[in-house]
């Protein structure tokens, strides 16, 4: 009996090298996803978190006024005090970074929020003016800080998209300490801040086993910087200056919108709250995909001064046309007006964001960002004190349209030569890699 044995399969020389290779390439694109993934879901969740604790204090101001006696009125005092002490807080970030790292200084900002709200205690009400104090740093300092933890994860292709993501933290905290709050206070009353700040106190002892890896995302650590040096360093790039000043005029109608608008429509105009509860509440929702939709644009189509520049324009004719409100315009129209501005206003910030993300040399980027933060506190700062003062004389209308001069100034301002975005800029040499530090090019 004949036995018949077939031979081995030949294996061409080096397939097998071939196919290892690939096997582990796919398994350190699966890795630097999962890293990309994590890295984004913690910044989001610090910026998110620091965003709930400021925005909880006037949602409960009316109970704590009624438990510690005072007028409630003096809520107005808060955000001012709050936006004054972001701005300043900025000024510490390139010596904190070094110390504690972009995740580090990122859970450090929720414990110092949550301190905060603590002290809008009645018990306490004798420091209550170190609650905004308080807040307010830990709000100046969780961009650049959460910006620290992105800035390496993302390519010159998904800088912007990366910012405008974390960005999308802020309105959302604000909408989650709407709907929290109330609750909380139903349960607990004026011990609702108690409760907020231990349960965010928690979360970040949650995240702490998570910063020895993210604090090591870049193989660069952030070097120490002087106060002034990021705003130094972004002022001799070329076309950030105005970049700078466009933000701060949009900023200030942003703000504005934000603290006036309700207002206009219901004390200037006679609308009753609901149509301009609506409005308002549309403009906040559409500048979530607005600011995404901005910065993916200018990630990849148009350059940022461009997409600032549109973006001007059509937030000057809105403002235009909010300014002209009367009571013949219907619901539809006004929500319509709301929505541009909200799609338009708030995606300056992101695209500001990328674009310094995309300049920043290896481990620089949370640095040169808190001198980019410092101009968007600076735009939250001086618009609703121009905004007053206008209005006062002439009327939250006559406001509206100074602010739209100031958008219109800004656009001409920041309007480039050059609207495409080309290769070369896309891949500006020292923009900080997908997964480290070291250039990438799309």
């Amino acid at each position: 009996m004949t036995v018949t044995t077939s031979a081995p399969a030949k294996i061409a020389p080096g397939s097998r090298e071939r196919m290892e290779p690939a096997s582990d390439k796919r398994h350190g694109l699966m890795r630097k996803s999962r890293i990309v993934a994590a890295g984004l879901a913690f910044a989001v969740t610090a910026q998110m978190t620091v965003s709930l604790l400021v925005a909880a204090v006037p949602v409960i101001a009316p109970e704590l006024a009624k438990a510690s006696g005072l007028d409630v009125q003096l809520i107005a005092f808060f955000f001012p005090i709050a936006f004054t002490a972001a701005f300043f807080s900025n000024f510490a970030v390139p010596k904190l970074l070094p110390r504690f790292g972009g995740a580090g200084l990122s859970l450090a900002c929720i414990f110092v929020g949550a301190g905060g709200l603590l002290l809008m205690l009645p018990t306490v009400a004798v420091v209550i003016v170190g609650a905004p104090l308080v807040l307010g740093f830990a709000l100046g300092v969780v961009t650049p800080a959460t910006s620290q933890v992105v800035g390496p994860l993302a390519t010159p292709r998904s800088a912007g998209l990366f910012m405008s993501i974390r960005q999308s933290a802020i309105p959302a905290g604000s909408m989650l300490a709407g709907i929290i709050m109330p609750v909380l206070a139903v349960h607990w009353g004026w011990h609702a801040p108690v409760v907020l700040g231990l349960a965010t106190a928690v979360l970040a002892i949650i995240l702490l086993p998570t910063l020895p890896w993210l604090n090591d995302g870049s193989s660069t650590p952030p070097p120490a910087l002087r106060p002034w040096e990021p705003v130094k360093r972004l002022f001799a790039m070329s076309g950030m200056r105005q970049i700078l000043i466009a933000v701060v005029a949009y900023m200030m109608l942003v703000i504005c919108l934000r603290s006036f608008f309700t207002v206009y429509l219901v004390r200037d105009l006679g609308f009753d709250l609901t149509t301009a509860g609506l409005a308002f509440s549309a403009a906040q929702l559409a500048g979530i995909p607005g600011q995404i939709g901005c910065a993916i644009i200018s990630d990849r189509w148009l350059s940022p001064r461009t997409v600032l520049a549109i973006s001007g324009v059509v937030m000057t004719s809105a403002a235009v046309l909010a300014a002209n409100f009367t009571h013949n315009w219907t619901i539809v129209a006004i929500v319509t007006v709301a929505v541009i501005l909200g799609l338009f206003s708030i995606g300056c910030v992101p695209v500001m964001l990328g674009e310094i993300t995309r300049r920043s040399p290896p481990g620089q980027v949370g640095s040169l960002i808190s001198g980019g933060n410092l101009f968007i506190m600076a735009g939250c700062a001086l618009g609703p004190l121009f905004f007053g003062a206008v209005g006062a004389v002439f009327g939250y209308a006559g406001g509206l349209e100074a602010l739209a001069i100031c958008t219109a100034v800004g656009t001409v301002v920041v309007a480039p030569l050059r609207f495409r975005r080309t290769p070369a800029r896309a891949g500006t040499a020292g923009a900080t890699s997908a997964i480290g530090s070291g250039p990438v090019h799309p």
